[in-house]
């Protein structure tokens, strides 16, 4: 029964009707990356309703989290790309090692993060934007998160690795659950039991560590068409190589996620001064949570694009491929002009989610409207970004991520600098805006090349 599962997967890839295909994969990825930033916001609405304070200190503390997502990233997503081109390439003992691979170093990073991070807890508060208002409970929810680190880092490792073998369900089913299990224990460990900020952060750490056991509960019980055997784990210069060359590119850019992050609650803090320091970091912390739910659909819907990008590259079957880049295309540009729309004419309301301080909403409205004028471009950004990682192709990968945020920096000090308040809330619209002419710079190339092979295939 396994087999014959495996096999249909295998031949879905390799056979079914591009948008059908591509949908079908997306869709779980989507409905999991939906589910787990709607846990975003909720963390940001539950902290918001303890005060400006602890929402500020969730502002701060939410790079830490990333760098943990930027680390799984790193192993699972470069692990996937490698993963599906060996099943393109009908090379299943190699993927079983690349399996191994990926999660026993994931694991083992994990514990030397907990180790390492653990006692620097006020130092990454203060590192991420923390004030003197901010530093105590930034500090312990850092602290808590980082005690728990292993499990975020095997939780993405396990979601990418499981989408690339075709088995997009079962990555749903890990990743939702978990952040649905987040938002429950929210308001419970955070308002029932009188814990504020530390009930927030052992509510993730408790969540992604179910999350994690139910997405290896597939390999333990033998659900996935690549299994998973601790043995075949062996240091491997060439599988380390293929793996990190596509997912250090992931890796730089969570890791300068972080630091625009951090910039940006640094930034906020000069603004605003001690007076309204916080209430701006919280503003900050309210875009930057409502743009990632965007960002994170559209993430999504590449994420069930990387397999099918990845295996038929890897099965030389190149008008599939050519096919599911301009489908992405055409489907995130749709997204990016529904979510213009829905920023222009409620970004009021969307601010009034996370909190009922006039000095959070009024700098958060001005930044949501914002927010519009580059939703329409982001998904280009996102489909480009995740076609060089399926090809295995770094070096456009390194610099279109790399660029984005450099782009996103320079934005916040300029525009911070001559606008005051309205120019911070600005740059990553404007980053974003940027970008995406880097991503067009990078794609006519590759667009150009795949037109070649075509034409040349069509001759023979």
């Amino acid at each position: 029964m396994a087999h014959e599962a495996s096999d249909r997967r295998e031949v879905a890839l390799r056979e079914e009707a591009i948008p059908k295909l591509v949908m079908r994969m997306s869709a779980p990825a989507i409905m999991a990356m939906v589910v787990m930033s709607l846990y975003n916001l909720a963390d940001a609405i539950f902290m918001g309703m303890l005060g400006t304070e602890a929402l500020g200190a969730a502002t701060v503390g939410y790079p830490y989290f990333i760098i943990l997502t930027a680390i799984g990233l790193m192993f699972g997503m470069g692990g996937a790309s490698y993963q599906s081109r060996l099943l393109g390439e009908r090379n299943r003992d190699r993927a079983e090692k690349a399996v191994s691979t990926v999660f026993v170093s994931g694991a083992i990073l994990g514990v030397v993060t907990t180790l390492v991070t653990t006692p620097l807890s006020s130092t990454i508060a203060v590192l991420f934007g923390a004030n003197d208002q901010l530093l105590e409970p930034s500090t312990l929810y850092i602290r808590v998160l980082s005690i728990g680190a292993v499990f975020p880092i095997l939780s993405m490792c396990a979601n990418n690795l499981l989408r690339a073998e075709g088995s997009a369900v079962h990555s749903l089913l890990g990743m939702g659950l978990s952040s649905v299990l987040n938002i429950i224990l929210d308001p419970i460990l955070m308002f029932t039991f009188d814990l504020g900020v530390m009930g927030a952060a052992l509510a993730t750490v408790i969540s992604q560590a179910v999350g994690t056991l139910i997405l290896f509960s597939f390999y333990f019980r033998r659900k996935t068409l690549v299994p998973f055997h601790p043995r075949q784990f062996t240091p491997d210069a060439l599988m380390y190589r293929e793996i990190l060359i596509v997912g250090g590119a992931a890796f730089i850019q969570q890791v300068l996620v972080t630091v625009t992050m951090a910039f940006t609650n640094q930034a906020a803090v000069r603004l605003g001064g001690a007076a309204a320091g916080d209430s701006l970091v919280a503003a900050a912390g309210v875009i930057n949570r409502l743009s990632m739910l965007g960002y994170t659909i559209m993430m999504g819907f590449g994420q069930g694009l990387q397999p099918v990008i990845g295996y038929n590259y890897g099965a030389r079957q190149y008008p599939r491929v050519r096919q599911a880049i301009t489908f992405a295309f055409l489907v995130t540009g749709l997204f990016g002009i529904v979510l213009s729309g829905i920023s222009l004419i409620f970004p009021e309301q969307l601010a009034r989610w996370f909190s009922s301080d006039q000095a959070v909403i009024g700098p958060a409205v001005t930044g949501i409207r914002f927010l519009a004028a580059s939703w329409p471009v982001s998904g280009f950004f996102f489909v480009t970004l995740v076609l060089f990682q399926a090809l295995g192709r770094p070096r456009p990968a390194i610099t279109l991520t790399a660029a984005r945020q450099l782009l996103t920096l320079l934005c916040i000090w300029g525009l911070s600098s001559i606008f005051g308040v309205p120019g911070l809330m600005g740059s990553m619209s404007a980053g974003i805006l940027l970008s995406f002419t880097v991503a067009v710079t990078l794609y006519v190339p590759y667009h150009r090349e795949l037109s070649a092979i075509l034409r040349s295939s069509a001759g023979d």
